[in-house]
């Protein structure tokens, strides 16, 4: 997810490969304080290029017709596409 350069466009993708019911696992490092991100190790590394904030996985699942069904708030969620 952090290497997405057209993040929209990659998560439709992912999510239209998705049988109806089925679920996607997503693993990424969220952000969860602004104020430390200039030093967030996980933004340092040039090769990612997006990030994402527990509240951003609820905003992608309203967004794409999913349902989030579990988030850890630091790493993981799990999606499932609306049947």
């Amino acid at each position: 997810m952090e290497h997405f350069h057209n993040t929209y466009a990659e998560w439709e993708r992912l999510i239209g490969l998705v049988a109806p019911g089925g679920y996607l696992v997503v693993m990424t490092d969220f952000w969860l304080d602004l104020k430390a991100f200039p030093n967030w190790y996980y933004q340092n590394d040039p090769t990612h290029t997006s990030f994402y904030h527990p509240k951003t996985m609820d905003f992608l699942a309203d967004l794409l017709g999913c349902t989030l069904t579990h988030s850890d708030g630091k790493r993981l969620a799990i999606f499932k596409k609306e049947e």
